[in-house]
């Protein structure tokens, strides 16, 4: 019996998706509130994040009206998967900022299954590492769902990780729009931290983006927290009141983030 409502309802998620694809493999990663789809050849089709789903689910005013949102989600999740051919994926390929030590973890295990003679390699997660405890890596966004680009991905697609990469990064200009796009913290009507509101899980990735970077008013070198994938937060480094609020988001994310990022503030000296 599921311990807690939104166990339960990631379990009837999983129940629902096994009847239209009976043949793939669903698990549950309660503490991410992740449900990982891999389908029959071994390839892994999709992870989804639960908590805009749940949301949703609990809004439902009825029981047939959240049926139905389970069914829907269900259906998008299983008919939803990286296209076959990279010149259809370019345009969804986003960059995504991750923990090096869960990235390395899958890694590891998918390493030990290659030597058991249980996998071929192409469950491997390419990265490139922006500090020792933080790294970026591809993933292929639909609206609720978001599949990681494994190595597999890429050999089908006959593109290497590096430009896979700076085609993400192109993908992620065009949805973003110019200048600061935040909520802006002032004293004096002098502004002294942004935190992002792009609001499409991916805000920490626009570190990647030295014109959106360099778009923020604050004096001084910045200095830059990215408490979880869906926020940046920037400052200055001679502002307190700045960085302070850096380590208040930090213990936010901790909080109430399922998956929150080493607690690491970055100095940021490309303007």
């Amino acid at each position: 019996m599921a311990a807690n409502p939104q166990e339960e309802f990631a379990e009837d998620l999983i129940g629902n998706m096994k009847n239209r694809r009976p043949e793939w493999q669903f698990s549950l990663d309660l503490e991410d509130f992740s449900i990982e789809a891999i389908d029959a050849a071994g390839t892994r089709q999709a992870v989804v994040r639960l908590d805009k789903l749940y949301a949703k689910y609990s809004a439902a005013s009825s029981d047939d009206e959240r049926q139905k949102v389970l069914g829907d989600f269900a259906k998008l999740i299983v008919t939803t998967g990286t296209p076959e051919l990279f010149d259809d994926a370019k345009k969804d390929l986003m960059p995504l900022i991750k923990d090096r030590w869960y990235v390395e973890v899958l890694n590891v295990s998918e390493k030990l299954a290659v030597s058991a003679g249980n996998s071929d390699g192409s469950m491997f997660l390419p990265s490139l590492a922006l500090t020792d405890e933080i790294c970026v890596i591809l993933s292929y966004d639909m609206p609720h769902v978001r599949s990681l680009i494994t190595a597999g991905k890429l050999k089908s697609w006959d593109v290497e990780f590096p430009d896979a990469m700076e085609i993400a990064v192109q993908s992620m200009q065009y949805r973003t729009p110019p200048g600061c796009n935040g909520i802006v913290y002032q004293e004096d009507s002098r502004p002294y931290a942004y935190i992002s509101s792009w609001d499409d899980a991916s805000d920490a990735s626009r570190i990647l983006l030295e014109d959106v970077m360099n778009a923020f008013p604050i004096l001084g070198d910045y200095v830059v927290a990215m408490p979880h994938a869906g926020e940046l937060v920037v400052t200055g480094t001679d502002e307190a009141h700045g960085l302070e609020l850096l380590v208040d988001r930090f213990k936010l994310a901790y909080q109430h983030e399922q998956r929150y990022l080493p607690p690491i503030p970055l100095l940021w000296k490309d303007k």
